[in-house]
């Protein structure tokens, strides 16, 4: 439900814009990001607000949730809840702490996506999109994965150094031979080659 201060925000708009407002300020409110689609909204919730407002949601139909008129809005609610825009910084910052805090704990990172959304609302930061912020998760794995063995790799004597060496390379080996012995062709597949029969000559 909206409150009082939050209603206030609607006045002089039309039916379609306070529910499309509505919908995006609530949504914000709730999981710290603006939905993507009209298909991520809760149709209970839809019909809550336009309730609330006096409206329909047919009128929610034609919002264009990435036109001018909801990118507006998004602005003015940024504003409103003390939001901005994740930028380049906020998200390397948010990389090392999933490499400091959360992957150390949870190396396959299972609910990283929901953790990095916490974050970000944490912080009152508006996260890229979904596929944008699952680029920075894989980006901080893989260097977690990265340091990870290359503090492994240090703590090896030269010794261990030199075994593991030697073991890739012979694995390096018999998957060479393997490869080679796949390209061979095997007897039987050589056909003989058959031979006619005569033909009988008829006199």
């Amino acid at each position: 439900m909206l409150t009082s201060d939050q209603s206030g925000l609607l006045q002089g708009m039309t039916d379609k814009g306070r529910l499309g407002f509505a919908v995006q300020l609530k949504f914000m409110e709730l999981y710290g990001r603006f939905p993507e689609s009209l298909e991520e909204l809760d149709q209970n919730a839809v019909q809550w607000l336009a309730t609330q407002l006096g409206t329909t949601t047919d009128t929610l139909s034609s919002y264009e949730l990435g036109g001018r008129q909801g990118q507006r809005h998004r602005r003015t609610i940024r504003i409103f809840l003390g939001f901005r825009r994740a930028t380049g910084t906020d998200l390397r910052q948010l990389a090392q702490w999933l490499c400091d805090d959360v992957l150390p704990l949870d190396p396959q990172v299972r609910h990283g996506h929901d953790m990095a959304l916490d974050w970000c609302r944490t912080h009152h930061l508006e996260p890229p999109a979904g596929d944008h912020l699952d680029r920075v998760i894989r980006s901080a794995v893989h260097r977690y994965e990265t340091q990870q063995l290359a503090t492994i790799h240090a703590r090896l004597s030269a010794t261990n150094k030199s075994a593991v060496d030697r073991l890739l390379a012979s694995e390096e080996t018999d998957r060479e031979e393997s490869l080679n012995k796949n390209r061979q062709p095997s007897p039987l597949a050589i056909s003989k080659p058959t031979l006619a029969k005569p033909t009988s000559i008829v006199c």
